[in-house]
């Protein structure tokens, strides 16, 4: 009868960490989420900081804004509070790099994980 006990409680507290470890694991990770910054000779430092939740802020040595994001694909949609429209960046991250090309209205950055 103990071994019974024993065996039923064993399988339950491994089902239970299978499902803790699977709900752990689920979601799509936000590869932009954290704070990067780009140290550039005309510009000074900007910092983007995205929160992993779709919202962002960009700092620069001459303002600091709020906004969000939305992320499809390889593109990531910016929405800053004092751009006139959206924006849309092809993004590629890698080794501590986040690289947003722009477009004719929208600056390209180079920036490193902080």
């Amino acid at each position: 009868m103990k071994k019974n006990l024993l065996k039923i409680l064993t399988l339950l507290l491994t089902l239970s960490l299978l499902f803790v470890l699977a709900a752990c694991g689920s979601g799509n990770k936000d590869v932009l989420a954290g704070t990067w910054t780009e140290d550039d000779p005309d510009f000074g430092l900007t910092t983007w900081k995205f929160d992993g939740k779709g919202g962002c802020s960009l700092s620069t040595d001459f303002f600091d804004q709020e906004g969000t994001y939305e992320i499809a694909g390889d593109n990531v949609t910016i929405d800053m509070e004092l751009w006139e429209s959206p924006n849309v960046y092809e993004y590629t991250v890698g080794d501590g790099t986040l690289t947003l090309e722009g477009s004719e209205f929208a600056p390209s950055y180079n920036l490193t994980k902080k």
